[in-house]
């Protein structure tokens, strides 16, 4: 791959995603970013791998010849079901005194190996996300870096970092419509991690929060702590199944209901008599939309358990489902907590 330019490719709840763009001067520049809405991910899993493998070639072919180079690997956005997360270290002494790849490379296997016996059942390593180095000089001081040191002066070196896994079988499941593509996979990124490093690089005043992407079908729970994942978890319920309720309950279509939320969302009677063409009041429609955040607001209940107090005094509020009227009230008298809605630029 050229040395500037790189590719990522997300398999998702919504479509199929690639982007590529390049890094200057710690600037991140998109070339180009489409999507494909043709198939996507139910659940987590494939259900059509052949149509998959067709529309990532699509989008390929696409981005190929928009920005006049061949695409021909690609770093791949792992979805966060079932994501473990073990934090570990991994030390080694330097070779002639300074801080090299090499050393680097050490850490890393012994990150592997530290975690390998805390494994659930049949998972495997998709990452191995560093956040913290520590060095010692050859008087026996002692340095902190968030970065590798590369060629500083010492004589060992410990790395801190976040083991990321998942289901084995999920990873070669995606890992195989990505190859017969025609594509190299070069790196392998937890989606929520990026996610939330993306998000606390714009607002680093709140280094502990409980992040909330609210997506079409999906919606991803992470617990951040300056930056860092430190715990995950994927609902399977989202915006678009609010419509379904909707449309069930008054017997419309999907695309009318999804019109209909979009436009009151969680809101109150006018002070006068109104009902839509469809014979129901603003607060009937917002019963039923919160009827069904039940799902959601059960899901959030559910990761608390496992989160830290200290965390959940603040909820950030993202993705395409995060636009809904009212929905950062309903959060904020659901969990009597602090909600604020952040969509950084260029996400989603």
């Amino acid at each position: 791959m050229n040395e500037r330019i790189i590719c990522c490719l997300e398999l998702s709840s919504t479509g199929v995603k690639m982007l590529a763009g390049y890094v200057y001067e710690k600037e991140v520049f998109i070339l180009n970013a489409i999507e494909s809405t043709r198939t996507k991910l139910v659940k987590g899993g494939i259900l059509d791998k052949d149509e998959m493998v067709i529309t990532i070639k699509e989008l390929a072919s696409k981005i190929s010849s928009s920005i006049k180079f061949q695409v021909n690997d690609v770093v791949l956005i792992m979805p966060s079901n079932g994501v473990q997360i073990i934090s570990t270290k991994g030390e080694t002494n330097t070779n002639d005194s300074r801080i090299s790849l090499f050393d680097a490379s050490n850490c890393h296997t012994q990150c592997y190996k530290n975690v390998s016996d805390r494994l659930r059942p049949n998972y495997e390593i998709i990452d191995i996300v560093p956040y913290k180095y520590v060095y010692e000089d050859v008087y026996s001081n002692s340095f902190e870096s968030e970065r590798l040191p590369l060629n500083k002066a010492a004589n060992h070196i410990t790395m801190f970092a976040d083991v990321e896994a998942m289901d084995g079988a999920t990873i070669k499941s995606l890992e195989s419509v990505v190859k017969k593509a025609g594509l190299n996979i070069v790196h392998k990124v937890c989606g929520a991690n990026a996610t939330i490093n993306l998000t606390f690089s714009y607002n680093q005043s709140n280094p502990e929060f409980i992040f909330i992407d609210f997506g079409a079908r999906q919606t991803t729970l992470g617990l951040s702590y300056e930056g860092r994942l430190e715990a995950v978890e994927t609902l399977n319920y989202g915006s678009d199944d609010i419509s379904d309720c909707i449309a069930n309950k008054f017997n419309i279509s999907f695309d009318k209901a999804n019109e209909y939320k979009k436009l009151y969302g969680i809101s109150k009677n006018p002070p006068f008599s109104f009902k839509t063409k469809d014979g129901f009041t603003v607060e009937e429609l917002a019963n039923v939309i919160k009827d069904s955040l039940r799902s959601l607001t059960d899901g959030i209940n559910s990761f608390l358990l496992q989160v830290d107090a200290n965390a959940r005094n603040l909820f950030i509020l993202t993705g395409g489902g995060s636009d809904l009227v009212g929905l950062d009230d309903y959060l904020i008298n659901s969990f009597n907590n602090r909600v604020m809605v952040f969509t950084p630029p260029f996400f989603g």
